[in-house]
């Protein structure tokens, strides 16, 4: 039982099937296979889940790794812009007040 929940939520997440759907796959798989070998296929289909989910967080993580350089280089320069805006928004404010002071 479990190992079908494990399946069901599986599926559901590559495929989108519904509960109908997914009890016919389930009961030809039972048909084709036997009941003795359905339970090892679960087994394989999970360590091949697992595998695929480690598989892209450590891609994942590579890859924010490799842009975590250009994210910091980036964020470095924005604030150097705001810093830059301002300043020249003081001075254009200084030079107005001094326009009206005139």
């Amino acid at each position: 039982m479990m190992i079908i929940v494990f399946i069901n939520k599986a599926f559901f997440l590559f495929i989108n099937l519904s509960g109908s759907e997914l009890f016919i796959i389930l009961a030809v798989a039972f048909l084709i296979f036997g009941p003795k070998k359905l339970p090892e296929l679960g087994r394989k289909a999970g360590h091949f889940l697992n595998d695929l989910k480690k598989t892209t967080k450590d891609i994942t993580r590579e890859f924010e790794n490799e842009a975590q350089p250009v994210k910091s280089e980036f964020n470095k320069l924005k604030h150097e812009i705001r810093s830059v805006n301002e300043k020249a928004s003081l001075k254009k404010e200084a030079s107005d007040n001094k326009k009206e002071k005139k």
